[in-house]
């Protein structure tokens, strides 16, 4: 057949106006083929792992227990010298030169090297603007560090290292010692267990003391187990029957809150060998602590644990200013010390953000989330990609497809997480989204980045006076005297409160018999009839009768005021992230070592003045803000029959004065004489 003349340049320019034909189809022709196309591409990213998951990191490294292994050996091998040898690699942790460079520095340096290669760290700062190189004086008087894990992976090598880095700088490491580090964990099916057993053979070696627990018996499986019992036919009407929801799923939150806080309870460990002999067994009533790690036998008996104990002073309880609550986010060091400077705040949170739901975007934003997903994460030139995002039919797939593969959060827009529990001065939710309160005086002090007081908050990581949680605030309020817990038991005995401080009966733990304590709920409904003080030590719950069916952490606020702690401080350039893309984003994909991209917020370094300026505050004109916005506290409760709140129709404001502690002396209200 004769080829048509005029050659292939004729040919193409017979074809176009301009001497070329597009290598891209008109999408309007290709209608179908291009939604085909799109729609198996999409299908296949939600089934392939993503680019930004964790690489390699289900099993700790055999370098790493090498290298454990040698610093096991090490401070053996330093005999007298191990606190110094304690204190180098504390600060070294912290990122800052030990001033020594020996075997044992060297091969620290080493681990922290593979932890980091284990998955995702950030590039948190070096110094803290106020406080010097790593240099912080806010545990002085010991900080207790807790944290509840389930299957973190992708965040514990971040946690670990920041951590250390944390425990590194209180004062310049020599404060390590008085802190103690308590995590409690069950129920993980990744490498959530080994990481912690890491975790504790390092806090061993830097003579830290710690509790660390894996498979815990606390675990998901026994609960359902119990509410299969409990509900009978009922559990037929749940929705998801391999997950705890609703009401449960809070008193489950909690008994796993209480269980972290057992130390605070417990007798600290007790040394009956000498001083420097590594195979001394630390003994309390009620367990064992052993300095070599143990076994993973995870309950609340008999649990794997540890102590060094060096750094704890003799008492019935562990010696602690403020404990310090870590959820399963990322952090820097600096956002902690930065909460621990606020030491006139009875509970001092950041925020947390997670990828935006659909729900919370604008069809603008959704569009424009469409389009730059199928550009970034598949290739498809952005004309194709603005089309398909305003396509019915491929829209549809998309908006099925997102939220279900990680593959979709890079993309997405960073909102704040915890407005279940967080309530601004007014007493509203703190919204996902700016202005993130409908307060006008507190929507503009966020704006500008500065510390604000609140009515509630948690928010990933929170910073709360300690006193309230330990035994020898048995009752009392803070600012006052502490009456005696002999007392105390008397007094509550004839208000009808039952103490049980010694027993199980305060943690609200599901036993599938009495409905977690029907009558220790009534008795506890009479004592906030009063005009006292809730009693104390405090402890994580689920909702009584008559109570707002909400979080423990929004439930713990409550009892916080009950008891006179109405100093609760939001502090917006405190930014953790849930999600190692959000994580990204507010840190400008690395650019900057602080997370100042949070949408809606100024990010402002602390000034040497903030923390002075916080505490005049408080009585200046804080607190009557904070007792004036607890007339009208926003209740978002879980419905009956339901697994989670209504934010749209499910929330009504509640006058939480009626258990408002106003801070008289404790003693002229329990008529107790000290």
């Amino acid at each position: 057949m004769a080829r048509p003349p005029g050659g292939s340049h004729l040919q193409s320019k017979a074809r176009g106006q301009y001497g070329f034909q597009s290598r891209l189809p008109n999408p309007r022709k290709h209608v179908l083929s291009i939604i085909l196309w799109c729609t198996v591409v999409m299908a296949t990213s939600v089934l392939l792992s993503s680019r930004f998951s964790v690489p390699n990191n289900d099993i700790p490294s055999t370098d790493i227990s090498f290298f454990l292994n040698e610093l096991d050996e090490l401070s053996r091998d330093a005999g007298d010298d191990s606190s110094q040898l304690q204190l180098r690699l504390l600060r070294l942790a912290a990122g800052v030169d030990p001033g020594r460079s020996d075997r044992a520095t060297r091969v620290f340096s080493e681990l922290l090297s593979s932890i980091e290669s284990l998955g995702h760290t950030l590039p948190c700062m070096t110094v803290d603007a106020v406080q010097g190189p790593q240099n912080s004086t806010g545990c002085s008087k010991g900080c207790f560090f807790a944290a509840n894990v389930y299957n973190s992976v992708d965040v514990l090598p971040n946690m670990i290292l920041q951590l250390l880095a944390v425990l590194g700088s209180l004062g310049g490491g020599e404060h390590a010692q008085r802190c103690f580090v308590s995590v409690y964990e069950s129920g993980s099916t990744d490498s959530t267990p080994q990481l912690l057993d890491m975790l504790r053979r390092i806090l061993n070696v830097l003579g830290v003391p710690n509790r660390i627990v894996t498979r815990g018996d606390i675990n998901r499986e026994q609960h359902l187990q119990l509410l299969r019992v409990h509900q009978g036919r009922r559990w037929l009407r749940w929705s998801n029957s391999k997950e705890v929801g609703g009401d449960e799923r809070i008193r489950f939150l909690a008994d796993l809150r209480n269980a972290v806080l057992e130390p605070l309870l417990e007798p600290p460990p007790q040394k009956p060998c000498a001083a420097g002999h590594k195979d001394c067994v630390y003994v309390n009533s009620s367990s064992s602590y052993s300095n070599g790690g143990g076994g993973n036998a995870g309950s609340s008996s008999a649990r794997s644990s540890s102590s060094s104990g060096d750094g704890i002073e003799s008492h019935d309880h562990l010696v602690m200013d403020r404990v310090v609550f870590i959820n399963d986010v990322f952090f820097c060091p600096a956002d902690v010390r930065r909460l621990l400077r606020y030491d006139s705040a009875d509970v001092a949170c950041g925020l947390d953000f997670v990828p935006a739901a659909l729900w919370l975007l604008n069809q603008p934003e959704r569009e424009y989330l469409m389009t730059n997903h199928l550009v970034g994460g598949f290739g498809v030139p952005r004309r194709w990609a603005e089309w398909l995002s305003r396509s019915w039919l491929s829209y549809k797939i998309w908006k099925k497809a997102y939220g279900k593969s990680r593959a979709f959060w890079p993309w997405s827009f960073p909102v704040f997480y915890d407005m279940w529990v967080t309530r601004d001065v007014s007493g509203a939710r703190i919204r996902n989204r700016e202005p993130y309160s409908l307060e006008p005086w507190t929507a503009d002090r966020l704006a500008q980045g500065l510390p604000t007081p609140a009515y509630c908050c948690w928010n990933g990581l929170v910073n709360l006076r300690a006193e309230p949680f330990l035994r020898k605030a048995a009752m009392g309020t803070r600012g006052s005297l502490s009456v005696t817990r002999q007392s105390a038991s008397a007094v509550a005995a004839e208000g009808g409160i039952v103490d049980d401080t010694d027993g199980d009966g305060d943690s609200g733990r599901y036993d599938g018999n009495d409905d977690y304590g029907k009558d220790r709920r009534e008795a506890e409904q009479h004592a906030a009839s009063g005009t006292g003080p809730r009693r104390l030590p405090l402890r994580f719950r689920g909702h009584r009768f008559g109570e707002c069916a909400a979080s423990e952490c929004s439930l713990m606020c409550d009892d916080l005021h009950a008891a006179g702690y109405h100093r609760v401080l939001l502090e917006p350039n405190v930014r953790v992230a849930y999600h190692w893309s959000v994580a990204l984003s507010l840190y400008g994909n690395f650019d900057r070592t602080a997370p100042e991209d949070a949408p809606g917020l100024r990010y402002r370094p602390m000034a040497a003045g903030d923390a002075r300026q916080v505490e005049v505050s408080w009585d200046d004109d804080w607190l009557p803000r904070v007792e004036a916005g607890a007339r009208s506290v926003e209740c978002c409760g879980i419905q009956p029959g339901r697994q989670t709140a209504d934010f749209v129709s499910g929330c009504a404001p509640r006058d939480m004065t009626g258990s408002w502690w106003s801070g008289e002396p404790v003693e002229a209200v329990l008529k107790v004489t000290l």
